[in-house]
């Protein structure tokens, strides 16, 4: 990914909503308008017809006249005018300027995927529509819309709370630079479901606006180090997830309040009597000595203190992915810090057996494969706390 980050284009805000708008984003759409001054004569439209694959007109298609303008130093395909399609799948996109332009046709709904004139999954492929002239009346564009893919998960922040309103974009190659495809934001559970994408390849990009936290697929800091997704013509990936480090704490732990009451009682008799007589007898009688009775009620004890733990950084893991060489998964860091560590690294998901120490040499059966690394932390009187990284890219031959 080597654009600017998606903090940065929520800063700026305008520039990354016209790019989103013109390679499909479903929530931002900003038409940019052109210098009419280049027009050579009254305005000109576009008319087409839109259907399903196998027939059928479709309406509620959102057909779009993209015009070439820089931003960001990078040219993209901006929208500059749009229509919806009627019941009868036919749209008419006008007033346009004289020029050259590219249609895109984007179901709101997801279920069928985005397309460019003529048949083609991304704007830097689609074919020039020129008008010149004036007045003219460009008919024919039609466009038969096949199913979908969707891409779906969870945001969550560094607690594992979800994130509501986190935005979560797709990004395609467009020569050698990551451009926004399209966006959506969470749900209240902090699932998304980013539909209405062709077949091809795709990273993503997940950004929480109240912190700013931002990653990348799968787990990475930077749009270039991010991973590929190849997505099928239809169908759903599920459980594409991610955590953000938002610097989300758990609240203070409350004081708990110890009562103690005693009650101590002693009761003492004692009785003497003595008689003298002729003979000096004498006699003494005591009650039992003493009687005392001493009760101790400790109404509520301070209760056991349990330590919750806190992932301040999650493991990483370090080195060469190619077999015959070792990789190493960093520490991590949590609170309170003196954590006893159990490691085990996994190969696609599934435990490696008998590792379990820092590092791991990378086999021959491990080529092919993803690697990651579950760890599980605990203190004296914690529940355990189980952390898993970030799956590695797949694990190269031996040069």
């Amino acid at each position: 990914m080597l654009m600017h980050s998606l903090q940065d284009k929520h800063r700026k805000r305008a520039a990354a909503v016209s790019l989103a708008a013109v390679l499909g984003a479903t929530p931002f759409v900003v038409a940019m308008t052109v210098d009419s001054s280049v027009a050579a004569g009254p305005p000109a439209r576009m008319k087409g017809v839109i259907t399903a694959a196998g027939g059928g007109a479709l309406g509620g298609i959102r057909v779009s006249a993209l015009s070439l303008m820089p931003i960001d130093g990078v040219n993209q395909w901006v929208e500059v005018d749009s229509a919806v399609s009627g019941v009868d799948g036919r749209f008419n996109v006008g007033k346009l300027a004289d020029g050259a332009y590219r249609l895109r046709y984007y179901d709101p709904t997801g279920t069928f995927a985005t397309e460019f004139y003529d048949n083609a999954p991304r704007a830097d492929a689609a074919n020039d529509i020129v008008l010149s002239g004036g007045n003219t009346v460009r008919s024919g564009l039609d466009a038969e819309l096949g199913g979908a893919a969707h891409l779906t998960g969870k945001v969550t922040d560094n607690l594992g709370n979800a994130l509501a309103g986190a935005v979560v974009t797709t990004y395609v190659l467009q020569g050698s630079d990551w451009v926004p495809y399209q966006s959506v934001e969470t749900t209240a559970d902090g699932s998304y479901d980013l539909g209405g994408l062709p077949a091809g390849d795709y990273t993503l990009g997940f950004s929480d606006p109240a912190s700013g936290a931002t990653e990348y697929w799968n787990d990475e800091a930077a749009l270039a180090d991010a991973d590929t997704l190849a997505v099928d013509s239809s169908g759903t990936t599920a459980g594409l997830d991610a955590s953000l480090d938002t610097g989300a704490t758990q609240p203070p732990e409350p004081t708990p309040t110890v009562t103690e009451t005693a009650t101590a009682t002693a009761t003492a008799t004692a009785t003497a009597t003595d008689t003298a007589t002729a003979t000096a007898t004498t006699t003494e009688t005591a009650m039992p000595a003493e009687t005392a009775t001493s009760t101790t009620t400790t109404t509520a004890a301070a209760p056991t203190q349990v330590t919750t733990i806190r992932v301040l950084t999650k493991p990483r893991i370090k080195g060469v992915r190619m077999v015959g060489r070792k990789l190493r998964v960093t520490q991590g860091t949590f609170s309170p810090s003196l954590v006893a560590r159990k490691v085990q690294w996994l190969a696609n998901g599934k435990a490696v057996k008998g590792a379990t120490k820092s590092r791991l040499r990378l086999t021959p059966k491990m080529r092919g494969k993803r690697i990651s690394v579950r760890v599980t932390v605990s203190v004296p009187g914690s529940k355990p706390l189980v952390v898993k990284s970030a799956r590695t890219k797949r694990i190269k031959p031996a040069s």
